[in-house]
C-alpha cells in the first residue's frame, strides 16, 4: 500500500470512529487490539492486519474495500435511483431481520453454556463446604498467593478481563473455605452488629458485603452503554459471582444453622433475595446491551 493510500485509509478511519463515538481505546477492545495499534492506523503509521478488516468493516459500517480505499463510496445517487427504491430494499430488511436471530441464539447458546457453568460450580462449593475444608486446597495460603500473583500479572500486562475473572474465582473458593471451616469447628456466635440483637452468625457479614454489590452493579449496568469493555466484563463476572455465592450462602446457613441449633434472621434472608435479584436484573441490562450493540455493529 502507497502513502497515499495508507493516508486516505487512516483518515477514515478516524472519522469513521469518531461518527461512532467510540474512543481508540474502545476500537480497540472491540477488535482485540492494544489502543496503539489503532493509534498508529489513524497517524498513517501502519495500516491494520487483513485478518482484521472484515471485522474492522463491520464495526464502522463500511466494505473492506472502501475501508482499503480510504474512501466511502456517495449511495446517494444510488438511493435517489427510481430502480432501486420500493421492493429491492425488502431483502434487505429481511436479511437484517435473520441477523438478528441469528445473534439472539448465539447469545442464548453462550447464556445457557455459562449457566450450565455455575450450575457445576454450585455444585462443587456445596460439596465443598458438606465435606469439610479439607478437601478444599489445603496448602491456603500458597494457592491465596499463587492466585493474587495471577490477577495481578494480568492486570499489570493488560488483560483485565482475565483480571476480573481471575478475582472472581477466587472470591468464590475464598468463601467457600470460610464456610467450610465454619461448618468444621461449630460454635454460637453471639453478637449484636448495627441494631441487629439476634444471633449474628459469620455468614450474615457477606450477605452485607454481596447486598452492596448488587447495588453498585445494578447502578453501573444501568448507566453503562458499552457491552464489550473491562468495566462491563467485569459487572457481568462479579454479577454471576454474587448469583453463584448467593446460592451456596443459603445451603452454607441451613448447614450451620442445623450444627448450632440457631435461628435464621429474617431480614437477611431479604437482604440476600434482593441482592440476587438485583444481580439477575443487573446481567439482563448488560445481555440486552450487548444484543443491541451485535446487530448495530452487523
Amino acid at each position: 500500500m502507497d502513502n497515499k493510500n495508507l493516508s486516505e485509509m487512516a483518515s477514515l478511519i478516524s472519522e469513521l470512529r469518531n461518527r461512532k463515538n467510540l474512543t481508540q481505546k474502545e476500537l480497540a477492545e472491540q477488535l482485540g487490539v492494544k489502543d496503539k495499534a489503532v493509534s498508529k492506523w489513524e497517524r498513517g503509521l501502519s495500516c491494520p492486519d487483513i485478518s482484521l478488516l472484515p471485522k474492522l468493516s463491520q464495526i464502522l459500517e463500511v466494505t473492506i474495500g472502501e475501508l482499503v480505499n480510504g474512501e466511502e463510496k456517495d449511495l446517494s445517487a444510488l438511493n435517489n435511483n427510481p430502480i432501486n427504491q420500493g421492493s429491492p430494499h425488502q431483502p434487505d430488511k429481511l436479511q437484517t431481520g435473520s441477523s438478528t436471530k441469528k445473534v439472539i441464539w448465539k447469545v442464548i447458546a453462550k447464556a445457557s453454556a455459562i449457566s450450565l457453568l455455575c450450575l457445576f460450580i454450585i455444585i462443587g462449593c456445596n460439596t465443598a463446604i458438606e465435606k469439610g475444608f479439607s478437601t478444599i486446597a489445603p496448602p491456603l495460603s500458597i494457592t491465596f498467593i499463587i492466585w493474587l500473583v495471577a490477577i495481578l500479572g494480568a492486570f499489570i500486562i493488560g488483560k483485565n478481563k482475565m483480571s476480573s475473572a481471575l478475582f472472581c474465582g477466587m472470591s468464590i473458593y475464598m468463601t467457600t473455605f470460610f464456610y467450610a471451616s465454619l461448618n468444621a469447628t461449630p460454635g454460637r456466635v453471639l453478637t449484636t452488629f448495627n441494631g441487629f440483637p439476634k444471633n449474628f452468625i459469620p455468614h450474615y457479614t457477606l450477605i452485607l458485603v454481596m447486598f452492596a454489590s448488587s447495588v453498585v452493579l445494578l447502578v453501573i449496568s444501568v448507566g453503562s452503554k458499552k457491552a464489550f469493555s473491562d468495566k462491563s466484563f467485569l459487572l457481568v463476572t462479579s454479577g454471576l459471582t454474587i448469583i453463584i455465592l448467593s446460592v451456596v450462602t443459603v445451603s452454607a446457613i441451613m448447614d450451620y444453622v442445623d450444627l448450632n441449633a440457631l435461628g435464621v434472621d429474617g431480614r437477611f434472608t431479604v437482604l440476600l433475595l434482593l441482592a440476587f435479584l438485583m444481580s439477575c436484573i443487573s446481567l439482563a441490562l448488560w445481555l440486552r446491551q450487548q444484543v443491541k450493540q451485535i446487530v448495530k455493529s452487523q
